[in-house]
């Protein structure tokens, strides 16, 4: 493709539609949801530990998510008691 190596990070990034099949989800509104009670992180500024990033245009107002799958996987593994957030 172009000289783009399928194996860089770049090609872990998805957008729901694609991304919820890939994880074995039943729908892209599952993995919606998993971002909004904070089961998956969105990238935040001071965040590093992420799975999820908003890549909506600068005027949007609905958010266009992207998953990095293997992270996703990841976090998705661990027990939810170890999914919490340390304050």
């Amino acid at each position: 493709m172009f000289g783009v190596d399928a194996t860089t990070p770049q090609s872990q990034w998805r957008d729901t539609e694609e991304a919820y099949f890939l994880l074995g989800l039943k729908s892209a509104d599952k993995l919606r949801e998993m971002v909004k009670d904070g089961t998956l992180r969105l990238k935040v500024k001071g965040r590093e530990d992420h799975e999820v990033r908003d890549v909506r245009s600068p005027h949007s107002q609905i958010p266009r998510y992207q998953f990095h799958i293997e992270k996703c996987e990841a976090r998705l593994s661990l027990p939810p008691e170890n999914r919490l957030e340390k304050k």
